[in-house]
């Protein structure tokens, strides 16, 4: 069985990537977090120190070096919800207290960043 580092499941939205990712990271997350707090409690690695979120691909700059853009004039259904962003927050703010950076793309090309930041501060992030 591999070991599972507890700062692997929240590099991004990269498995959304995968065919079917989004669907299978909604349908199996609950379950996660409950694995998540037995490995943390029995890993040998601690819990992550930094955690960057790419909150949304979009983005109303054209750079030239992006990765992103081709998709990024738009926000995109992949991003999560208000309600899932605050979920995530709570989750991480569980098991540990990272410095937490909210990137993107454009992370200000999302209307409700302010909340999503709101709620992590509130959140001890």
């Amino acid at each position: 069985m591999a070991v599972v580092r507890p700062h692997e499941h929240f590099s991004g939205r990269h498995v959304a990537g995968h065919a079917g990712g989004l669907r299978r990271v909604r349908r199996i997350a609950p379950h996660l977090f409950q694995l998540e707090e037995i490995i943390v409690k029995l890993s040998p690695y601690p819990p992550p120190r930094l955690v960057f979120w790419e909150t949304t691909a979009g983005c109303n700059l054209a750079c030239i070096h992006c990765r992103r853009i081709t998709v990024a004039d738009q926000l995109l259904p992949q991003d999560l919800t208000t309600r899932e962003s605050f979920d995530l927050i709570d989750q991480i703010a569980e098991f540990a207290r990272p410095i937490f950076v909210l990137s993107g793309g454009e992370p200000l090309f999302r209307p409700d960043i302010f909340d999503i930041a709101r709620h992590a501060s509130d959140a001890g992030l």
